[in-house]
């Protein structure tokens, strides 16, 4: 597309530069010292080196993505050292059941169990004066 672009202009200041001013009225004609046409001419190679310049240089030096090849050959590869990240494992969370729970140490699962419950309470003994007989004896009666 840019080169299509480019070639249009080319060939419309060829074009306009091409024909003098006065081709078509022959009035002008003993006028035709005050026309430059060094200066024209100048115009036109400049405008022709520069429609070269970039139609011949511009797809050389860089690729479809713009990317800029002579950069990329001459250019010294620039390394980048990233330091290494020491991750830390995250322990999973225990598993717990009814009777106990999993839990994660180092590198396996340890089963623990749950505490035994505590014994039922125990009263005090209020006596009520009566005795019971046992086989083992006789035993104050509480309430």
């Amino acid at each position: 597309m840019r080169r299509l672009v480019i070639s249009a202009v080319i060939l419309a200041v060829v074009i306009a530069l091409a024909a003098p001013a006065d081709a078509g009225d022959r009035r002008h004609h003993r006028h035709r010292h005050h026309d430059h046409p060094d200066l024209r001419n100048a115009a036109l190679a400049l405008a022709t080196f520069a429609a070269a310049n970039q139609m011949l240089n511009g797809p050389f030096l860089y690729n479809r993505r713009g990317v800029d090849i002579y950069a990329q050959v001459y250019a010294p590869p620039v390394v980048y050292y990233v330091q290494p990240q020491v991750l830390m494992p995250v322990a999973p969370p225990p598993v717990f059941y009814p009777h106990g729970r999993y839990e994660f140490m180092g590198q396996r699962w340890v089963w623990i169990p749950n505490a035994p419950p505590p014994p039922p309470s125990v009263e005090p003994c209020v006596p009520t004066g009566e005795l019971a007989k046992t086989p083992l004896g006789y035993v104050a009666v509480c309430r």
